[in-house]
């Protein structure tokens, strides 16, 4: 469409304004409803002359973005023509920044955890060091009280202590019979002779009367696999490969506990009860 001067006004949705000199000023766009202005600006590089076209809003916010296409062929045809509010401008920072922030959040989260696993993993240590120290210490203590009964045992029996050779085969006892004896007995039979076992009131390990014999019998009337019978006076007393204490069996009653926290209790009390039974004799 043209107007009286043979301008055009008016292309399909697109409106076309002029100032008094014939040069277009407006562009109006039905499908988008933007209005904006282009301006003809002219400049000169040494022999050069240039021109460049500057669109604008005619009404617009500040910050507002203006994005026009114009054909290839046609320099004063627009083809796409949009509008991206400054409003869109703080919706992408403010998206930005709560990326930003999510991403500082994750990486302090991180090195938070990383640094408590130090953390934790420093106490552990700590925990296990002061545990082991604790332990090695009641063991020191154990090993003392053991050595301070082993030696009161030797005293009373008039023998000094002497490391014998123990001709007895543990692993073929423990494979043939499944019984299994700790270090304190297998003390007890290296530096105790065999004639004064009964005396104190243990057994010898192999032969009649002895913790083979009486543990496989015994066992036949319900004692536990996990024992052996170790003495005997009154009752038959037990004690297992993986403990220290001396417990007392009988068929009615089964296993039951007793006031010997290891065999050398069990010893000096056999031998208490012997220096008893001689004064009372002579």
């Amino acid at each position: 469409m043209y107007d009286c001067r043979n301008r055009l006004i008016r292309t399909g949705d697109t409106t076309y304004e002029y100032d008094a000199e014939n040069n277009r000023t407006a562009v109006t766009t039905d499908d988008s409803g933007l209005y904006y202005m282009r301006t003809t600006v002219l400049y000169q590089i040494e022999d050069n002359v240039y021109t460049s076209q500057v669109y604008s809003l005619k009404e617009g916010k500040s910050g507002d973005r203006l994005r026009i296409a114009v054909k290839s062929s046609d320099y004063y045809k627009v083809s796409v023509c949009t509008l991206e509010p400054a409003i869109f401008k703080e919706v992408k920072y403010k998206i930005l920044m709560l990326l930003a922030i999510y991403i500082v959040c994750i990486i302090c989260f991180s090195i938070l955890i990383y640094r408590m696993k130090r953390i934790i993993e420093k106490m552990d240590h700590r925990t296990y060091e002061v545990l082991g120290a604790e332990k090695r210490y009641k063991q020191g203590i154990i090993q003392d009280e053991k050595k301070e009964k082993q030696q009161k045992i030797l005293t009373k029996m008039k023998k000094v202590e002497i490391d014998k050779e123990i001709f007895y085969d543990f692993d073929t006892i423990q494979h043939l019979y499944n019984i299994a004896v700790n270090d304190d007995y297998i003390w007890c039979i290296a530096n105790i002779s065999e004639n004064s076992l009964p005396s104190i009131g243990l057994l010898p390990l192999e032969g009649e009367n002895s913790v083979v014999s009486e543990t496989t019998r015994l066992r036949e009337m319900g004692l536990p696999t996990e024992y052996c019978v170790i003495g005997k006076r009154n009752n038959y007393f037990c004690q297992s490969q993986n403990s220290l204490r001396i417990y007392c069996f009988s068929t009615n009653l089964g296993i039951t506990n007793t006031s010997y926290t290891d065999i050398y209790d069990y010893i000096l009390e056999s031998l208490c009860l012997e220096g008893h039974m001689n004064n009372d004799i002579k």
